[in-house]
C-alpha cells in the first residue's frame, strides 16, 4: 500500500474510532455479549423465524419471542448503537466517493475491461 495513503488511512481509522458513535456502539455490543439472556432471546428470534416459515410454530408463537426482544434494552441498545454507528459509515462513505469520483467501498466484482 502507498504509505501516504496508508498514513491517511490510519488517521482516518482513528478519527472514526474516536467519535461518540463507535464508543456507543462499542459499550452497547459489550454489554449485548455479556448478556447470555440477550444472546439466546436474539438465537430463539432467528430460530423461530425459520419454525415460522416451515409452518412449525404459530404467528402468535413467533410475535411473543418477538415482543420480548422488543422489551429486551440491551437487545434494543445494541440495535440502535448499530444504526447509529453505520449510519456515520455510509456518510463518510458517500462523502468520500463523492470527493474521488467513485464508488468508494464498493466492491466491483471483476473488471469491466474484459
Amino acid at each position: 500500500m502507498n504509505k501516504k495513503v496508508k498514513k491517511s488511512s490510519e488517521n482516518f481509522a482513528e478519527s472514526i474510532m474516536n467519535t461518540e458513535e463507535y464508543a456507543h456502539y462499542v459499550k452497547a455490543k459489550e454489554n449485548f455479549e455479556s448478556d447470555e439472556e440477550a444472546i439466546q432471546l436474539l438465537k430463539r428470534l432467528d430460530r423461530d423465524q425459520g419454525d415460522l416459515l416451515k409452518s412449525n410454530i404459530t404467528l402468535d408463537e413467533y410475535k411473543e419471542t418477538e415482543n420480548k426482544v422488543k422489551k429486551n434494552t440491551k437487545i434494543q441498545e445494541m440495535a440502535r448503537a448499530e444504526r447509529n454507528f453505520f449510519s456515520l459509515l455510509r456518510e463518510t462513505n458517500d462523502y468520500l466517493s463523492n470527493e474521488i469520483g467513485t464508488h468508494f467501498a464498493y466492491a466491483q466484482g471483476g473488471g469491466r475491461c474484459g
